[in-house]
């Protein structure tokens, strides 16, 4: 009876094991600038991931899909694929989520969504300057300047002067003590 009651852990340990592999390969495909590869091996993974209820994983995958579709100009593509991964939030970390939405942010600039970018990473800044009051992480910080860095470009592309220096100089001391 106990044997019986095992064989789904196995299966699904399998298929996780499966799921990860798929992941990693589509990963380093990713970072070998073989995007096709990479968005192919990626949505494998998403599905598995999804078959199995893994919603962390699941997230992860969206984000590196949404990464790689944005590298091959896949623009809307990558925007939806952030789309669903923030629709899984409740199953990210704060500063998790708060990545992903600057990714977003970023993205949606490109696109030329300028109010929609500035939203997104004044969102994410907003996570970033808490946990680096919190815990004042190098990570956080540099996330934190990526974050006025990336709202910087915004609002010089639309005539916002000031506002992007207000965004450039804390960026620049944030890069500063991280150096140090």
């Amino acid at each position: 009876r106990a044997y019986c009651a095992s064989i789904p852990v196995v299966e699904l340990g399998d298929r996780r094991l499966e799921a990860d592999l798929l992941y990693g390969v589509a990963f380093i495909n990713g970072q070998l600038e073989n995007q096709p590869r990479a968005l192919e091996l990626g949505r494998q993974a998403l599905d598995l991931y999804r078959s199995l209820g893994l919603r962390r994983e699941e997230i992860r995958v969206l984000q590196m899909l949404a990464v790689r579709s944005s590298a091959s100009a896949e623009l809307f593509k990558a925007l939806d694929y952030y789309d669903q991964a923030e629709a899984l939030a409740e199953f990210n970390s704060p500063t998790g989520a708060a990545v992903l939405t600057l990714h977003k942010g970023a993205l949606l600039g490109r696109l030329g969504e300028f109010e929609r970018a500035l939203q997104s990473l004044a969102q994410a800044l907003e996570v970033f300057r808490a946990a680096v009051a919190k815990y004042r992480e190098p990570n956080l910080l540099l996330f934190q300047a990526v974050a006025l860095a990336a709202t910087a470009r915004i609002q010089q592309s639309v005539g916002n002067h000031s506002e992007a220096l207000d965004h450039l100089l804390p960026a620049l001391e944030i890069a500063r003590e991280i150096k140090h």
